[in-house]
């Protein structure tokens, strides 16, 4: 059982890591106060707990006319996306959105199944390019007019998902409902400190072209586009995948003789992202000048906290409490955000401080965040 000692270290439970604990889990990180493309890495994550993918991707579209307007995954691949993004109108075709929805996603493992599906755009050149053949998908409705598609996919060795996955994935589809609430309580209290979450690195040439990049770059490109829907640009193989801002930094880096180093800070609602621009030398035969962008991505403090939680041994009030304190209420702010009294907020801050050994919300935080 996954216990917390005096010292706050989590060890191993069984309700706490039990299918009920997800979905609980999962409604909570819905609740956060953060557009769902802001979400979309940390609700992986927790995903990843009690369902084995290898590729994992999340669509926004028009409830009502059922257009894409824009497009998440983990990994990233570049030059597959935009081959989404320019044939969406074709892979339509195959799997309509329309019957995806009346199926609740359920078609898609319909297609598998046939002789046919092998041969299919979704499968030649969406699916197989990621190495993978096995899917589940289901819709999430997203705060009042929205309307997202979520899809996992595995390799063909790991064999197809089950009709309890499909049903599980339902679940996971209901208990996302919360994302992207207009009228969302927990916004109407105090900002959020920040922690750095994320670095990365790109190489960019003259002419604008990626020359490299690590591992998370993608992903916090995609949540620095301030833009969010529309064509995956974050997903570009050139200087156009920044920020607009970073580009004509970038840009005016290789312009200026006299400069060899510029830094661009974005704040956005769901983090800091902070561009550090410098131009080096690569040897080789052809030496040539290329920008260094390091960039740091700085999460709030909330969205970490609410992921760091998964698995802890705390109810949902408690964790809810936890997470919502991350923004520094007052008692009072805390109970009105909850629609708690402060007689509850109390007795129960008073319950999590004592069985961890702790003399205050601040350092319950900060023992779940340096836990491993």
């Amino acid at each position: 059982m996954r216990q917390t000692t005096r010292a706050g270290g989590p060890q191993s439970s069984s309700y706490y890591r039990s299918e009920r604990a997800w979905f609980d889990h999962l409604r909570i990180m819905a609740e956060l106060p953060y557009p769902s493309r802001a979400l979309m890495s940390s609700i992986a994550a927790v995903l990843g707990q009690h369902f084995q993918w290898d590729f994992i991707a999340f669509g926004w579209d028009d409830r009502q006319t059922l257009q894409p307007l824009g497009y998440w995954a983990e990994p990233v691949v570049g030059e597959i996306l935009k081959t989404y993004a320019d044939n969406f109108a074709k892979f339509a075709e195959e799997l309509p959105l329309g019957i995806m929805l009346e199926s609740r996603g359920r078609i898609l493992r319909m297609a598998e199944a046939s002789a046919e599906y092998e041969q299919s755009r979704l499968y030649t050149d969406l699916l197989q390019p990621y190495g993978v053949r096995w899917g589940l998908a289901v819709p999430v409705y997203l705060g009042e007019d929205g309307l997202g598609f979520l899809g996992i996919f595995r390799r063909g060795e790991r064999g197809p998902y089950t009709d309890a996955d499909q049903d599980r994935l339902d679940k996971v589809g209901l208990a996302l409902g919360d994302l992207d609430r207009r009228h969302n309580p927990l916004a109407a209290l105090p900002k959020p400190a920040s922690r750095e979450a994320m670095i990365a690195s790109m190489l960019i040439n003259r002419q604008g072209r990626v020359l490299g990049l690590s591992r998370n770059a993608r992903n916090i490109l995609f949540l620095s586009s301030k833009a969010g829907m529309g064509p995956p640009d974050w997903a570009r193989a050139d200087w156009h995948a920044l920020p607009p801002e970073v580009t004509m930094k970038v840009k005016r880096l290789f312009a200026a003789e006299d400069r060899d180093h510029l830094e661009v800070r974005l704040r956005l609602p769901w983090g800091g992202f902070d561009f550090v621009l410098e131009k080096i030398e690569l040897a080789g035969e052809r030496p040539e000048t290329v920008a260094n962008v390091i960039i740091r991505h700085h999460e709030p403090l909330d969205i970490a906290v609410a992921r760091a939680l998964w698995g802890w041994p705390l109810s949902p009030k408690e964790k809810r409490i936890l997470i919502a304190s991350a923004r520094n209420p007052s008692r009072a702010q805390l109970a009105a955000a909850l629609g708690l009294t402060e007689g509850t907020v109390r007795h129960y801050i008073n319950e999590i401080q004592s069985r961890m050994g702790m003399s205050s919300r601040q350092e319950v935080i900060e023992q779940i965040l340096a836990a491993p």
